[in-house]
């Protein structure tokens, strides 16, 4: 069993033993992938790092894929936690800017993580349907986009109008925004120095149109 950050729960001497091994592999993890990339890094090269079996790390991840979707679906989800933080603190009448504090977070994150990135989505996408991780990362990704459907509501209320589109799939279509945008960051094919203003451009169309602006 684990928790909501895709750790074991913790429990007696048993339990605490396979946190132990769980949160070195992951550190493991995550220190090889963000200094070697994906493809850089081995499932041996983790268990050597972790100081456990190669075994052992099959325990807690079937592949090398589930690996990157257990470091980046923590992170994630820590990102998701801040920026609703962040959004919250700000009066509903700040549209733009709660919506952009609440994915700033997720996009630092996503932009340390470059390429990797990139591989993460696609393994949400397309992996093993039944994966705790990826379910996580999805999990994760409703979240996010239910709070960007409430802030566009909140912001609606606070004006007083109401929304020509539903903000459901107005909070989708600024989420595909955002991953495509850093998709593109990514893989080099947009200067990171210009996503700020592309993003902010693209959430304040969408925000205008759901509004009927």
């Amino acid at each position: 069993m684990t928790d909501s950050t895709g750790s074991p729960a913790a429990g007696g001497r048993r339990e605490r033993n396979k946190l132990d091994k769980f949160e070195r592999i992951f550190r493991a993890a995550s220190e090889l992938f963000d200094t070697h990339g994906y493809e850089g890094v081995t499932t041996q090269a983790v268990a050597d790092r972790a100081d456990v079996a190669a075994g052992t790390v099959f325990r807690y991840a079937a592949s090398k894929s589930e690996l990157l979707l257990m470091v980046t679906q923590r992170r994630v989800a820590e990102a998701v936690a801040a920026g609703e933080t962040a959004a919250r603190a700000l009066p509903a009448e700040n549209g733009i800017e709660r919506l952009e504090a609440l994915l700033l977070p997720l996009l630092e994150a996503s932009i340390r993580a470059g390429k990797n990135t990139a591989l993460f989505q696609r393994e949400v996408l397309f992996g093993a349907p039944e994966g705790e991780y990826r379910l996580a990362a999805l999990a994760d990704i409703e979240r996010l986009e239910a709070t960007l459907a409430a802030l566009i509501r909140e912001h609606a209320m606070a004006l007083g109008v109401r929304t020509r589109l539903d903000p459901t799939l107005a909070a989708r279509t600024m989420f595909s925004a955002f991953q495509l945008e850093v998709i593109r960051v990514g893989l080099g094919s947009t200067p990171p120095e210009a996503l700020h203003t592309d993003l902010h451009a693209q959430l304040g169309a969408v925000l205008a149109g759901t509004l009927g602006r």
